[in-house]
């Protein structure tokens, strides 16, 4: 037995004949339970299991649709071993004997329970089960990623990497997956549900050998591989881990709701895009998911993908901020629709009313006229976009600005109110309205979410905002270079939050990185709703109907 915490580099080939052969002394008898390295819990249960009816898990099941190309060929080209009669499985980890279904015994005796789709650390109301996978919004699936995030960030810890994204480089360099794998169809939408939320991009298709997203080590075949690299000190530890449904273990996740990247590479803050991120980087029980870059400045509009790059952790939103919006023309307005129209484009906005607006006047005036005219041109931009965000199916960055009268907002609530917006889905940046506002609005906007941010330090208002607003209505943002520099900050914002309301940073973290994601599934949850509404008032037509409509469209 190696070392607690040191890796068995003689064990980096994945090994699966125990699970699809059976195992047999010279004799031909079936081999002998290997109790070694058994622990207590493999003791307790290894009755249940040797007496379980269920059969050994057929190798020729169909695969699912999306694995089908990927692995068909490979399945037809590599017959498997059939089972002689009386003989005995072996598991990959602790090696008894099975005559029953050994992915079954793995996900009992090995993982964690909530592991399989099912979280015993919560109460009954918050079981995850995977026939409920689809859900959209529902908290229990957050919970279920999260618990899995916390296992996963062990296993790295374990084999001495620091991000998730190491964790599967390491996997597939050390070629610890099957050689066949697939999912089931359940599965697969629970890894959907997680790639759309918990990571920055969605595979067309998920795949084991090798895993193509990190979600994908949570085959029980892969699981396996890496954790035989391990002790079975750490194989029991791993199951045994009490991760609660917000710690992510020892880490938590940020999100930085808004920050200006064009703006911090202008004012040389920065060089390339990877420097936003270092500081956080310091802050090791802290792990950044994404930051949202707002382009707001037509003159940088061109400049938003060199400045991203590759960058997984920066997601990007186009608007025209109230100050320009009496100098924006026709064309400036024909790029900004290409632009929101981009995958890449995950909100439209910031776009709203600024009350402080200068006139282009040759000396700064206040004459009424100005004012007038500067508040027409404000409102045709704001209610141009907020039909763009309409057709696109996004979400809106709102930017309320006055002298503290109110005013600002309730123009923009009227807007949204001549449009019949009131069900759209609004992040009211750097909120520093009133309760009594913040109250009309969340009685007006059922959907809106309130952009907390670094002046809660100091801005008694803004904290009296923060101890009324719900949780659930919140999101953390740092507005940087306006107001903080790194995403490091968002942290703080957190932990103030979470002293004004007596609540834990990790809670404050989980619950308003949850509702950031909200903003980033906000076209698939629409576009998900308007088919299901379509399909249902279909499925009342006749053939003919069927026809007639097809040919309208």
């Amino acid at each position: 037995m190696h070392s607690d915490g040191e890796l068995d580099e003689s064990k980096f080939v994945p090994d699966y004949n125990e699970e699809l052969t059976p195992s047999q002394s010279s004799h031909g008898e079936p081999a002998l339970t290997n109790t070694s390295s058994l622990c207590s819990m493999d003791l307790m249960i290894l009755d249940e299991v040797r007496c379980s009816s269920d059969e050994v898990e057929d190798p020729k099941e169909p695969v699912n649709q999306l694995c089908a190309d990927q692995t068909k060929e490979a399945v037809l080209d590599k017959p498997l071993p059939t089972r002689q009669e009386g003989a005995a499985y072996h598991c990959p980890l602790c090696q008894i004997s099975l005559s029953g279904h050994v992915k079954r015994h793995v996900f009992r005796v090995h993982l964690p329970p909530f592991w399989g789709g099912n979280c015993n650390q919560c109460d009954s109301s918050a079981s995850h089960t995977l026939s409920l996978v689809g859900q959209m919004g529902d908290q229990h699936f957050h919970n279920w990623c999260e618990l899995v995030n916390g296992s996963l960030h062990l296993l790295g810890k374990w084999v001495g990497v620091d991000t998730l994204e190491q964790l599967l480089n390491f996997v597939v360099a050390h070629q610890l997956y099957p050689t066949v794998g697939h999912f089931t169809d359940t599965e697969i939408r629970l890894m959907s549900f997680y790639a759309r939320h918990y990571s920055n991009h969605v595979p067309s298709q998920f795949q084991t050998s090798p895993p193509n997203h990190v979600i994908c080590i949570i085959h029980w075949q892969v699981l396996c591989t890496v954790l035989r690299q391990l002790s079975p000190e750490k194989h029991n530890l791993f199951r045994t881990s009490r991760q609660s449904c917000g710690g992510l273990n020892n880490f938590a996740v940020v999100v930085d709701s808004h920050f200006h990247l064009d703006q911090m590479f202008a004012r040389g803050i920065i060089s390339e895009c990877s420097e936003v991120f270092s500081p956080l980087a310091k802050l090791g029980q802290f792990q950044l998911l994404y930051a949202v870059a707002n382009y707001v400045f037509p003159k940088h509009w061109s400049l938003w993908e060199s400045q991203v790059s590759k960058n997984k952790q920066v997601r990007v939103t186009f608007g025209i901020h109230p100050h320009l919006s009496s100098r924006i023309s026709l064309d400036m307005l024909s790029e900004l629709r290409r632009l929101v129209a981009l995958p890449e484009c995950i909100v439209v906005g910031e776009i709203g009313i600024d009350m402080t607006t200068t006139c282009d006047c040759q000396h700064p005036c206040s004459r009424p006229a100005c004012r007038k005219a500067l508040l027409h041109s404000q409102m045709d931009i704001l209610s141009e976009l907020l039909v763009l965000a309409m057709e696109t199916n996004k979400a809106v960055v709102l930017y309320c600005r006055d002298s503290g009268t109110g005013e600002a907002a309730k123009h923009v609530l009227q807007a949204i109110r001549m449009l019949d917006m009131e069900g759209h889905l609004f992040h009211r940046h750097c909120f520093t309205g009133s309760v009594s506002e913040a109250e009309e609005w969340m009685e007006s906007l059922p959907s809106v979410l309130f952009g907390i941010f670094p002046k809660i330090y100091t801005d008694r208002s803004v904290q009296n905002d923060a101890r009324f607003i719900p949780l659930e209505r919140m999101i953390l943002e740092r507005d940087s270079p306006y107001l903080a520099a790194c995403p490091a900050e968002t942290v703080d914002v957190a932990r103030e939050v979470a002293k004004l309301k007596a609540l834990s940073i990790e809670d404050v973290l989980r619950s308003t990185s949850m509702n950031a994601a909200r903003l980033n599934e906000y076209l698939f949850t629409r576009l998900t709703t308007l088919s299901s509404l379509l399909s249902e008032m279909l499925s009342g037509l006749s053939s003919e109907e069927l026809e007639m409509s097809s040919e309208s469209l």
